[in-house]
């Protein structure tokens, strides 16, 4: 198979179908139309040589092919989801500079609670002042 052209979209759709059981509910879920969905399921069959999924009058039935892909896929899926997932903002783990512009007003406003709260942190929050 050649990986260069595989478009990983694919294997969500595969994802989508086996879930639902159904072209037309799983192309709702990923916003896809159900035409749009099938031609996407259709490549996919050319791919991997397969029907994966024959239709039925209960809906797609998933190909001894494609319960074999279904667990590996889904754990990949998850895999995947988990590598792109942005990373979690903890302020009491961050060591970041913030610059924070305001006018005379605010300053004298939020200085004190600001100095305030940084010498709770001291590692944490080393204030400077630039003018």
């Amino acid at each position: 198979m050649n990986w260069r052209a595989f478009d990983l979209n694919l294997l969500v759709v595969f994802e989508a179908v086996m879930q639902d059981g159904s072209v037309t509910r799983a192309g709702k879920r990923l916003g896809m139309s159900q035409p749009a969905l099938s031609h996407a399921l259709n490549r996919l069959r050319y791919l991997v040589k397969d029907q994966l999924f024959i239709r039925t009058p209960k809906g797609m039935v998933p190909t001894p092919r494609a319960e074999q892909l279904a667990l590996p896929l889904r754990h990949a899926l998850a895999e995947m989801q988990r590598a792109l997932e942005p990373e979690t903002f903890v302020a009491a783990q961050a060591n970041r500079r913030f610059s924070i512009a305001v006018n005379n007003y605010a300053a004298i406003v939020m200085a004190a609670p600001l100095v305030a709260a940084a010498e709770r942190h001291p590692r944490r929050l080393r204030p400077s002042r630039q003018r």
